[in-house]
C-alpha cells in the first residue's frame, strides 16, 4: 500500500474567500488511509449542519461551513473562538471513486470517506505453475 498525501489545493474560490471581509478559518484535518479508502477527519466546532458543505469538483474535495455569532441575548465577556467561514480544499489522487464518497458530521467533527476505485485496490495475485 503506497501512502499518498492529499495536497491542499488553492483554487479561485479559496482566494475570493480570503479577500472577503468575513474571516476564513482553516479547519485542522487528519487524513488516514487503508486498502479500501482515505478517511478525512476535519475539526469544525460550532458549525451548524445546515451551513456545512462537502463538494467534489473535478479532482478536488472542498469542505466548508459557517460558525455564527452566539445569540444576541448573550454579551461576550471573553471570546477565544473565531467566528467566520471554515474552508479547505484538497486535490484528490486519481484512484478515488467519487460516486461512493460519503460524509458524516457529529459533535463538531466532519468525517469524509473517500473510497478507492475497485481496480486500484491492493490485492494478491495467485501464482500458477507453468
Amino acid at each position: 500500500m503506497s501512502k499518498k498525501n492529499l495536497p491542499v489545493n488553492r483554487d479561485e474560490r479559496d482566494m475570493e474567500m480570503m479577500e472577503a471581509d468575513e474571516r476564513t478559518i482553516t479547519p485542522r484535518v487528519d487524513i488516514y488511509e487503508n486498502d479500501e479508502e482515505f478517511l478525512l477527519v476535519a475539526d469544525m466546532p460550532g458549525v451548524s449542519r445546515d451551513t456545512l458543505e462537502v463538494t467534489f469538483e473535478k479532482d478536488s474535495i472542498v469542505i466548508s461551513g459557517r460558525k455564527s455569532e452566539p445569540d444576541e441575548q448573550w454579551q461576550p465577556s471573553t471570546v477565544e473562538f473565531s467566528v467566520g467561514r471554515y474552508h479547505r480544499a484538497f486535490k484528490l489522487p486519481s484512484d478515488i471513486d467519487p460516486s461512493r464518497i460519503k460524509a458524516e458530521y457529529d459533535s463538531g467533527v466532519l468525517v469524509v470517506h473517500l473510497p478507492k476505485n475497485e481496480e486500484v485496490k491492493a490485492h494478491k495475485i495467485t501464482v500458477k505453475s507453468a
